[in-house]
């Protein structure tokens, strides 16, 4: 429980927790101070930085995985290792779908707003141009 100031220190001066995680927690204390909110418990918020976190690492993996199979595929000359890394990129795509799907619906990820349609028309005028 993070309502006495005993457990609030105890928290920033845990080891095993990095200093994102901290900064979390206290931004969280703060709001629930303010919101005058007694609904989170220590195991709560612990819950939610577990999830996001993972969301969030095995999100940006995956990226890094796409990226390094985007730079071998062009570059390999055989054809059986090359549909072989089209083959785990593909699969990679898909995980990579699903993570960003299960990120949305606990909303760990919030889309960017979509480009307007004068700001498309602006891109396309600049591409065109050149």
């Amino acid at each position: 429980d993070i309502r006495s100031r005993e457990s609030y220190e105890k928290l920033m001066t845990d080891e095993s927790l990095n200093l994102s995680e901290k900064e979390l927690l206290d931004f969280i204390f703060h709001i629930k101070s303010l919101n005058k909110n007694d609904a989170f418990t220590f195991e709560d918020i612990l819950k939610m930085i577990d999830e996001k976190t993972m969301v969030a690492d095995t999100l940006a993996g995956i990226n890094g995985e796409l990226t390094r199979f985007g730079e071998m595929i062009p570059q390999t000359e055989n054809k059986q290792l090359k549909q072989t890394l089209k083959q785990l990129r593909n699969a990679c795509e898909t995980s990579q779908e699903e993570i960003y799907q299960l990120a949305r619906a606990h909303q760990y990820y919030v889309p960017a707003e979509k480009a307007s349609t004068q700001e498309i028309q602006h891109v396309k005028n600049i591409l065109t141009q050149g």
